[in-house]
């Protein structure tokens, strides 16, 4: 799978990217949406899933998927938060984001996370 991963601490994006490289993910990573912009906006890139953090500097994670609903490019989007993943502030995103996952968080609870979201939904599972 091909994850473009975001995020603003440089420790975390090598984090990510090192753990999923080791199970046979391609990695792209971004420090600010603006970057992740760069990448969405490349015909040659392939991204099968977002991993972003929410809160950033330079255009979060918020500004980000709200791109993405503009534009059309949909891919699944897990959006990691440390603020709760009941905090209504989040309420919004819901209808975009695939999962939250609230840090900190193991590999292997990224990973079922993964998986969760690229799984086909049923209708009774949509989100509103």
């Amino acid at each position: 799978m091909n994850v473009l991963v975001l995020d603003s601490q440089r420790i975390h994006i090598e984090s990510l990217s090192r753990g999923l490289m080791i199970r046979g993910h391609e990695v792209l990573s971004a420090s600010d949406g603006k970057k992740a912009l760069d990448h969405l906006l490349n015909e040659d890139a392939i991204i099968d899933l977002i991993i972003t953090d929410h809160a950033m500097v330079l255009s979060d994670g918020r500004e980000l998927v709200d791109h993405l609903e503009r534009s059309g490019r949909r891919p699944p989007v897990i959006m990691m938060t440390a603020t709760g993943k009941q905090s209504g502030a989040l309420n919004p995103l819901r209808r975009v984001c695939g999962l939250f996952l609230e840090k900190p968080f193991s590999i292997e609870e990224l990973l079922k996370a993964m998986e969760d979201c690229m799984r086909p939904q049923r209708p009774s599972e949509l989100r509103n």
